[in-house]
């Protein structure tokens, strides 16, 4: 049985997207989100003989056919608790089918004129999507629930669980949400059964990589070394790299939290609230443009998290809510110096146009990138809230389209902070193409020239005219970069 379901995960792997190495230029200081796939090498795996009938939940084994319940294991042994997972999975699976298949009707017969049958009709559809949007989480939970009691769990409830594991690692759909825990619930059963491959590996050491468990990864990546070794080879100085970035953080967080005076921020948020500390020893320039402009201008209130990246980052501090403008001068970077600290998962980096540019629109990142340290500068992470930020929806209004719903900071609030003012050192802003506090990575030398060219973070290169959104974030960028070199 155990054999059948690695080829049905072979099979699975092939059919869903692949993590994109994308590329990245380090000569203009752009970002690159091409496709790619991860090259499996001698990982992948030779299906043979073998072949899943997934339409009637039995599996052909070439010589003879075992019935059984749909995504149950295939022992004529089951136990009650796994027998009574089974038949709440199959009653949820029949009852999202039967919802689908009268809403299907109901478009398809819809009167034209009769405005009350339509309207009833429109609210019928209605309360079927609304209650098949609860069918699909529910369907999820009983299928990792039989998945992870089953020791021989079904095709149907493998097909299911994996599904779900691409969107929280991927989230590439919509309504998909960035949830590298709920991830690993996942990577963590099938390297527990004994069902992987090198994409499930891969998957493994992500989640576990955004999560900041920097020896667990280091775990996974022993097995994926054992696999594809070249792909180990690739990833494993930055992970080393990582984690001795990591090693100094904690030791920076230690030293904190022991005089516990550091300046702290609520955001509250449509979707919740977010308090974050800020690392006034480290970025003092920086920390005091942010409390002065809460503080004097309330600049943060009302604003839209204009570009949410999954996986990689949310974005706010336009004025106009459209990833173009910022307070109306410029602060120095704080990310050249030596001391500096480096992006984690939760960090909030202040997002410039080139050197000292900085201004008013940051990020908080949803896991660590070594690619951004030393080119933004790391003033505060989330302390409160994480769940939230990965909440925050999926979106890019830096195109110009107001129709687009948004997340909002609705308002920004010192919780604390020290007894002295919170003046910054200010720069006088210089007018480009865009108007002043243009954002985004750019070619340094091309700022320097007074170029518009806004590649990077949370900007599109209209300067260019690409209009395609150039950012990093995942860790196939990190792969990518690391290549290159």
């Amino acid at each position: 049985m155990k054999l059948n379901l690695v080829l049905l995960l072979a099979a699975l792997i092939c059919f869903h997207v692949q993590p994109a190495f994308a590329q990245t230029n380090q000569g203009s200081d752009s970002t690159n989100q091409g496709s790619g796939s991860i090259n499996q090498g001698s990982g992948s795996i030779n299906q043979g003989s073998g072949s899943i009938n997934q339409g009637s939940g039995s599996t052909n084994q070439g010589s003879g056919t075992t019935s059984q319940l749909p995504g149950s294991s295939s022992t004529n042994q089951v136990n009650p608790e796994t027998e009574a997972a089974v038949k709440q999975f199959r009653m949820m699976s029949r009852k999202l089918g039967e919802n689908q298949k009268r809403i299907d009707f109901l478009l398809k017969t819809m009167p034209i004129g009769f405005a009350k049958i339509k309207k009833d009709r429109m609210a019928e559809i209605d309360k079927l999507k609304e209650e098949n949007n609860f069918l699909q989480a529910k369907i999820y939970e009983d299928a990792f629930k039989v998945f992870a009691i089953d020791p021989n769990p079904g095709p149907q409830s493998l097909i299911i669980v994996m599904r779900e594991l691409r969107s929280k690692l991927y989230a590439k759909e919509a309504g998909d949400k960035f949830d590298p825990a709920g991830a690993w619930e996942i990577c963590r059963l099938l390297v527990e059964k004994d069902l992987t491959n090198v994409s499930v590996l891969f998957d493994s050491f992500q989640a576990l990589y955004a999560l900041e468990k920097f020896s667990e990864a280091g775990e996974i990546l022993d097995k994926l070394e054992a696999i594809d070794k070249k792909l180990a080879n690739r990833i494993r100085p930055i992970l080393d790299g990582t984690k001795e970035k990591w090693q100094r953080e904690l030791m920076i967080r230690r030293l904190e939290s022991n005089t516990d005076d550091l300046p702290r921020v609520k955001l509250t948020t449509s979707e919740g609230d977010i308090i974050v500390e800020l690392f006034e020893n480290h970025a003092p320039n920086t920390v005091a443009n942010f409390i002065n402009l809460i503080q004097t201008k309330r600049f943060f209130d009302d604003k839209s998290f204009h570009l949410v990246k999954s996986g990689q980052y949310a974005q706010t501090g336009s004025p106009n809510n459209d990833g173009i403008g910022g307070a109306g001068y410029k602060i120095e970077c704080e990310c050249f110096r030596e001391q500096i600290r480096h992006h984690f998962r939760g960090s909030l980096s202040m997002i410039t146009s080139g050197k000292d540019q900085g201004s008013s629109q940051f990020i908080i990142t949803h896991q660590p990138n070594s690619i951004w340290d030393g080119r933004y500068t790391v003033f505060g992470r989330v302390i409160e809230g994480m769940d939230v930020v990965y909440k925050l929806k999926a979106v890019d209004a830096t195109r110009g389209a107001n129709s687009i719903e948004t997340s909002k900071l609705v308002r920004a609030d010192i919780l604390r902070k020290r007894s002295h003012d919170y003046v910054p050192a200010i720069i006088e802003p210089a007018v480009s193409p865009l108007g002043v506090g243009s954002l985004g990575l750019g070619n340094a030398q091309g700022n320097a020239q007074g170029s518009a060219s806004t590649n990077g973070p949370g900007s599109t290169d209209n300067a260019a005219g690409e209009g395609v959104p150039k950012a990093p974030g995942t860790f196939d960028l990190l792969l990518d970069n690391d290549r290159d070199k």
